[in-house]
């Protein structure tokens, strides 16, 4: 082994130990994610009683149904486009926005939300692409039956 390979070794040898212990590489909290329980508000020492950033204003929480009823009416658009799509993407990502600020980030709703696959969970030589259509379709079909009973409840 020559002496490049060797210190090339050691290097990402030390790398992966910085990771494992946090010392570097590893993503920052940009401020998006709540760092723990409380959520930002409790981290950046808020008081108690303190508005949490990640849950809805007054305001917001009287426009909830209007803004699910937006994100409800758009699947029937999402149905004619594929996963694959910023369309879709962006739906997703405000949908989830949305009911993490109602219900809470480790809500019931919030994981029953993320848990809906829209694309298979296994694939097959003999599945062909129709599987993946499938999938999504049926991904689509779940969360507007999970955002309905999100607006019924309103």
């Amino acid at each position: 082994m020559t002496a490049a390979h060797e210190e090339r070794g050691a290097m990402q040898s030390s790398r992966s130990n910085d990771r494992r212990h946090g010392e570097k590489g590893l993503p920052k909290n940009t401020g998006s994610d709540p760092p723990g329980p409380g959520g930002a508000a409790a981290a950046a020492g808020s008081a108690p009683g303190a508005e949490d950033p990640s849950r809805l204003t007054a305001n917001e929480h009287a426009a909830y149904p209007d803004l699910l009823r937006g994100q409800l009416e758009k699947i029937p658009g999402l149905r004619k486009v594929s996963f694959y799509t910023q369309e879709f993407g962006n739906w997703h990502k405000e949908t989830g926005e949305l009911l993490g600020k109602v219900f809470g980030g480790n809500s019931h709703v919030c994981q029953a939300f993320q848990a809906v696959m829209f694309t298979p969970l296994f694939l097959s030589c003999q599945g062909g692409d129709t599987v993946f259509a499938e999938a999504y379709q049926q991904g689509l079909t779940e969360v507007h039956a999970l955002l309905r009973s999100c607006f019924d409840r309103t």
